[in-house]
């Protein structure tokens, strides 16, 4: 892709931002990963932008896009073990810096590195662990150069899922955790 075309298809993303909601930065990333063999971005899923984000992706006739239905919960680890690598991103707003969103702890369970454009807590559990890579959200071109970078080191990728999945196992086991909340609530009565 050269200069125009980058700064044309920029230019659509950012008029697109306020029709298609933070998900146009994942078609903005597309098209510049457009000829990379082997990348494509399944957005998995439904939602009010669903239909205005399947629509952009036509019209810039990404080869590299997929769109799939929303699965039930009792599927996901399925869906989530065809993927070599997991993208969470949320729109930059101050107020999800304090978030810690499920699908992150899905895809690091999952054993799946996570490409991560959300500032905050959920970005120092992702960086302590090792677990992916985190670029600034609603960056596109940073979002493209995380995918590309993971999809150009298979080992680097299987690392990083692995490093979250034992980050899941032994910092975020629900049944330790309720243990330890329910010890210092005894210890509070006390």
């Amino acid at each position: 892709m050269d200069r125009k075309d980058l700064m044309q298809s920029l230019e659509r993303f950012r008029k697109g931002l306020l029709q298609m909601g933070i998900l146009i930065v994942v078609l903005a990333a597309a098209q510049i990963l457009r000829d990379e063999p082997g990348i494509t971005i399944v957005l998995l899923g439904d939602g009010k932008e669903k239909p205005a984000l399947m629509a952009h992706a036509q019209e810039l006739e990404l080869p590299n896009v997929r769109f799939l239905p929303p699965l039930p919960k009792s599927e996901m680890s399925q869906a989530l073990a065809a993927a070599d690598a997991c993208i969470a991103i949320l729109k930059p707003v101050d107020l999800y810096k304090t978030v810690y969103p499920n699908k992150v702890f899905d895809y690091m369970a999952a054993g799946r590195p996570v490409v991560l454009a959300i500032d905050g807590v959920i970005r120092q559990v992702v960086e302590k662990a090792g677990a992916g890579l985190p670029v600034p959200p609603g960056d596109a071109v940073a979002l493209a150069q995380a995918i590309r970078a993971l999809a150009s080191s298979r080992e680097t990728a299987h690392a990083m899922g692995m490093a979250g999945r034992l980050c899941v196992e032994t910092e975020f086991d629900r049944p330790a955790l309720a243990e330890r909340l329910a010890q210092v609530l005894e210890g509070m009565v006390r």
